[in-house]
C-alpha cells in the first residue's frame, strides 16, 4: 500500500527523466498493480481513478492496465481477470517486478472474489461462475483456499451448490458474555462473603515489618486461599467456640 501511494503520487514533471532506471511506463504499471492489490475502494477512488495526472501522465500509456484498474473500480470481474491473465507475462519481464508477480495477481484476483460477494449473504456458484467468466472447478479451489485462509468468511453448500456468508450468531455471542460476566460476578460475590466471615469471627491477619508488628489491611490476593464460610458453617463454628470456652 505505501509502494502504491508513493507510485501514485509521482509529479508529471519527472516524466522519462530517469528512464535508465526506471520509465513512465514502469511508474504506471507499478502504481496501478499495487493499488489493486492493496487499496479499498475509497482509496482506490481517491488516490487512483479521480487522480488525473497519474491516468493520462502514466496509465494512459499502458492500455491494457487502465483498462484493468477502470474494470475493477467498475466491477467489471470477468474483464478484470481476463486483463490478469494478458498482462502477466509483461509483469515477469520486468526487472523489478518478475519475483512478486504471482503474488500480486493472486491477491487482485482474490480482492476480486471478496468484492464480488461482497452484497450478498449467498450466491449461487454457477452464476458466480458465469459472472467472473472462470471455470467452476478452478473457481471452487481458489474460494476453499480463502476460506480456509480466512480471506473470505463463508462456507460452501457442496449439495446446493452455494456459497454461503457465515453470519455469527448475535444471541450466542450475548449469551457467552453474559457467562463470562457471571463469572466475575460470582468470583467477587465469594470475595466479599470471605471477608465478611472473616470479620464476624474476628480473625486478623497480621505480618511483621521493619517498622514492628502491625495490623496489615486485607489484601485481595488472599482472596483465592481459605473457602468463605456459609452461614451454616458460621453457626457451627460459634458452637464448637463457645463449648470450648
Amino acid at each position: 500500500k505505501q509502494a502504491a501511494s508513493k507510485f501514485l503520487s509521482v509529479h508529471a514533471v519527472l516524466g522519462n527523466s530517469y528512464n535508465t532506471t526506471v520509465s513512465a511506463q514502469d511508474i504506471g504499471m507499478y502504481g496501478a498493480v499495487c493499488a489493486l492489490a492493496s487499496f479499498d475502494r475509497e482509496e482506490l477512488r481517491n488516490q487512483l481513478v479521480n487522480n488525473k495526472t497519474f491516468l493520462t501522465e502514466y496509465l494512459a500509456l499502458l492500455p491494457d492496465f487502465k483498462e484493468l484498474a477502470l474494470g475493477f473500480y467498475n466491477c467489471q470481474y470477468g474483464t478484470v481477470l481476463k486483463l490478469l491473465s494478458r498482462i502477466r507475462p509483461r509483469m515477469l519481464l520486468d526487472m523489478h517486478l518478475h519475483v512478486n508477480v504471482e503474488k500480486l495477481l493472486t491477491a487482485i484476483a482474490e480482492r476480486v472474489v471478496v468484492q464480488y460477494f461482497a452484497p450478498y449473504c449467498a450466491v449461487d456458484l454457477g452464476h458466480m461462475e458465469r459472472a467472473l467468466e472462470v471455470n467452476g472447478t478452478q473457481l471452487e479451489g481458489a474460494l476453499v483456499k480463502m476460506i480456509s485462509s480466512g480471506k473470505l468468511s463463508a462456507r460452501i453448500d457442496a449439495e446446493k451448490q452455494v456459497l454461503e456468508r457465515c453470519v455469527l450468531d448475535s444471541r450466542r455471542r450475548c449469551m457467552e458474555k453474559v457467562a463470562t460476566l457471571s463469572k466475575v460476578h460470582a468470583k467477587s460475590v465469594k470475595r466479599d462473603i470471605l471477608r465478611l466471615s472473616m470479620m464476624k469471627q474476628g480473625f486478623m491477619v497480621e505480618a511483621q515489618q521493619s517498622g514492628g508488628d502491625e495490623g496489615q489491611e486485607w489484601d485481595d490476593s488472599m482472596d483465592d486461599g481459605p473457602q468463605a464460610m456459609m452461614p451454616g458453617e458460621l453457626e457451627q463454628f460459634g458452637a464448637s467456640s463457645h463449648n470450648s470456652s
